[in-house]
């Protein structure tokens, strides 16, 4: 494993200094109204909405789970 993880390392390393441009970012270039940019960004909006709706899904299911519960325990003390 420490070997593996040595040759990923020299090979990230070399990989950077062979590539110095590839590291960088469209805003770094200056280029921020970029077709690059504009779908980088409409990426990251995208997938803020994909985790909002999850999140949300999640929480509105726990607090279904919640109301059930507390429906189900009133009903029960009414009958005893």
């Amino acid at each position: 494993m420490k070997y593996f993880s040595f040759i990923a390392f020299l090979s990230q390393i070399l990989l950077n200094q062979s590539l110095p441009t590839a590291t960088a970012c469209s805003m770094c270039f200056n280029a921020a109204n970029s077709d690059a940019a504009r779908g980088l960004r409409w990426s990251v909006l995208g997938l803020l909405l994909i985790l909002g709706v999850v999140v949300g899904s999640i929480i509105w299911f726990f607090i279904g789970v919640w109301r059930r519960s507390k429906n189900s325990s009133e009903q029960t003390l009414i009958r005893t």
